[in-house]
């Protein structure tokens, strides 16, 4: 299964689950029609391979951007295509370190795999039915090793932001705000699709998704910024089980977005309620 083969498959990946999470199903299924891709998506992705596919990727390949260089202009236009031509990849002061140095930071990831025993596979998709919904669901996990009995899942995790606990904090921990009308808003964070990850190969590989509190989650946190360095954050139990009703929720209502909407969601009138900030309901003061 290649990468665009396996985001061409129909079954709820964990990506979807976000987006449904931030705008609601008919957005995850109008983004798998409409796919983006940013300068900072790319950052990561060639990161990721950097660790996950090591044979792809060559540092000698990578040019770095000269300081104030603007390629709006002609000289950087003309600067931009020369590298280009030359089959190098343009990319930014902190990218290009990471690549300078990547040697370092790969054999700290080698390392780091090796204090685990069992078998290791990388990027390999696994699909799944849901128990609790009947949902089909998909993941592609970073890292998996397995020794016959215990799994554990290693998620790579590439940031710009300053690596400490509560900066991390704020990203793997969902949040949920009561609205005005009664329900309930999620602003999703890593726990969402660690939970989906877990379920998923806790039935491909244990037989069932129920024993998805038998995957040891971690994350390896990779700054794109300042030294380089590679950050173990296990993730607690704890989240993952606080996380599972939502994702139940989610997982329905990205399915019945897909069949609503199986090939296209059409534009039309969107409500949207307005509630007052605490900020803009508190009187003016001299």
């Amino acid at each position: 299964m290649t990468h665009d083969n396996y985001h061409d498959r129909p079954e709820v990946s964990a990506t979807d689950l976000r987006r449904a999470a931030e705008r609601g199903g008919w957005y995850a299924i109008w983004c798998r029609h409409n796919p983006r891709k940013s300068p900072a998506m790319d950052v990561g992705t060639r990161i990721h391979a950097a660790m996950l596919e090591a044979d792809t990727i060559d540092p000698s390949r990578y040019v770095q951007r000269p300081d104030g260089m603007m390629f709006n202009t002609k000289e950087g236009k003309a600067w931009k295509a020369e590298q280009e031509a030359a089959g190098l990849t343009v990319v930014e002061a902190n990218e290009f370190a990471f690549y300078r140095d990547a040697a370092g930071v790969l054999a700290d990831w080698h390392a780091l795999l090796r204090t685990v025993p069992g078998v290791w596979t990388f990027e390999q998709p696994i699909t799944w039915t849901d128990p609790d919904t009947a949902t089909e669901c998909r993941c592609k996990p970073d890292a998996v090793c397995f020794d016959g009995t215990t799994v554990s899942l290693w998620s790579v995790k590439t940031t710009a932001k300053p690596v400490t606990p509560a900066s991390w904090r704020a990203q793997v921990e969902s949040r949920f705000v009561r609205e005005a009308d009664g329900s309930t808003t999620i602003f999703p964070g890593y726990d969402l699709g660690e939970r989906h990850y877990a379920e998923g190969l806790a039935s491909h590989l244990l037989g069932d998704a129920a024993r998805w509190r038998e995957v040891r989650v971690c994350h390896v946190i990779v700054p794109t910024e300042g030294p380089l360095a590679l950050y173990v954050a296990p993730v607690p139990p704890a989240l993952l089980e606080r996380i599972g009703e939502a994702r139940s929720e989610l997982l329905h209502e990205v399915n019945a977005a897909l069949h609503t909407y199986p090939d296209c969601v059409p534009s039309g009138i969107m409500s949207l309620t307005y509630e007052p900030s605490v900020w803009a309901t508190r009187g003016g003061e001299a």
